[in-house]
């Protein structure tokens, strides 16, 4: 492949990442892809610098550290090694670019990806998730509720409750989806796991919209993996420990 395109980028939280050796990086990447349960058809493509990333997808990358991206047109995941940090960033990274493109099932598995949509469709008559609910039904009211339940994901996902019942049972899923990323050996350290965790909450988000319009390849458009304005303004105004975020020390409730 001379050139390719590529719509999803994740981005690192580093200003010069450690690296890792190209050949060690492509054995780790593609057991990791052929361990995965849904990725039939994807390849993995490692560069050994952004400057031949820039050379692949005709485009500049200045001001950014790109970690990966995806391709639509090639099916093919890309890493670029001097911009990674370790073997469990190759892997986070991996599992983002793919669920990002082709959702949640294609990492944990199909009934994984439908025991965590059933937790949210649970939820529906409870008086806490009424709002919730009423406009996942105005906004999607020809849907299914399993769409429904994607959307009422993303607004989760976006307003993070910090109190109470919704608090509770948000924190709850979030284990859940930490508990299935564990079993595909998706290994968070202490000081990166808050920003590995939200990037890949905002995959997961991606994934589902990926997968219901199949849209992202016809407009070219970027989704990113991190949300830096959103990051920021967490760190501004959140005192709460990183294993407080990500309610995994918080007893949870039944969801």
């Amino acid at each position: 492949v001379d050139t390719d395109e590529v719509q999803f980028f994740s981005k690192s939280s580093k200003v010069k990442p450690a690296g890792v050796i190209k050949a060690d990086a492509e054995k780790t990447a593609d057991n990791f892809i052929k361990s995965l349960k849904g990725t039939a058809g994807i390849k993995v493509k490692v560069l050994d610098t952004a400057a031949e990333a820039e050379k692949l997808w005709k485009m500049n990358l200045t001001g950014s550290t790109v970690k990966g991206a995806y391709s639509n047109k090639s099916k093919t995941v890309y890493i670029i090694a001097e911009n990674i940090e370790s073997d469990a960033d190759l892997k986070q990274t991996l599992a983002h670019e793919t669920i990002a493109h082709g959702g949640l099932d294609t990492v944990i598995g199909a009934d994984a990806k439908q025991e965590f949509i059933n937790r949210i469709k649970a939820t529906k008559g409870r008086k806490a998730f009424d709002k919730y609910w009423k406009d996942a039904n105005n906004d999607y009211w020809d849907a299914s509720l399993d769409v429904k339940a994607e959307e009422i994901f993303a607004r989760f996902v976006e307003s993070e409750p910090s109190k109470g019942e919704l608090k509770y049972w948000w924190n709850a899923l979030k284990r859940f989806i930490r508990a299935q990323l564990d079993k595909v050996g998706l290994a968070y350290s202490e000081d990166t796991e808050l920003t590995a965790m939200r990037d890949m909450l905002q995959s997961i988000v991606k994934g589902f919209k990926a997968q219901r319009t199949n849209t992202e390849s016809a407009n070219g458009e970027f989704a990113y993996s991190q949300s830096e304005k959103k990051l920021s303004k967490v760190a501004n105004t959140d005192t709460r420990t990183a294993k407080e975020k990500l309610g995994l020390v918080d007893q949870a409730r039944k969801t």
